[in-house]
């Protein structure tokens, strides 16, 4: 995903918000699973599973401000039973900017209880590549 920050990403510091980067991070996140075969509005409208995060940790190694050409690359770090360690990095033409780092759990919505990964969903997951 690559997009220019608009105003509204920016705080009153002048630098990107903190929480607006994590949430563009996580429409990158959508935006690979949805080219990667697996769209997320599909997924939630089945009904069957879910994919909840439940970490999220950031790392900011540069300022990003207004005007800026952001690029999100994901790839996928760990891809276990029934969970999910995705990395998303976000960087301009001057080099990296942050890093968000997602593990989401398969969640069969029909118990509440993580199950292993449908064979879509894996499928979709091994192509965000390693």
């Amino acid at each position: 995903m690559e997009r220019i920050l608009a105003l509204d990403d920016i705080d009153a510091a002048g630098v990107a918000f903190g929480p607006r980067l994590i949430a563009l991070a996580h429409h990158a996140f959508e935006e690979a699973m949805a080219a990667a075969g697996a769209p997320l509005p599909d997924l939630l409208r089945d009904g069957r599973w879910a994919m909840p995060l439940v970490r999220i940790e950031s790392t900011f190694t540069a300022p990003l401000r207004h005007g800026d050409r952001v690029r999100w690359t994901v790839r996928r770090e760990r891809l276990g039973d029934t969970s999910a360690t995705l990395r998303i990095d976000a960087a301009t033409a001057a080099g990296p900017a942050y890093t968000v780092t997602q593990i989401h759990v398969c969640l069969d919505r029909t118990t509440g209880r993580p199950a292993p990964w449908p064979d879509h969903l894996r499928a979709a997951l091994e192509r965000l590549g390693a």
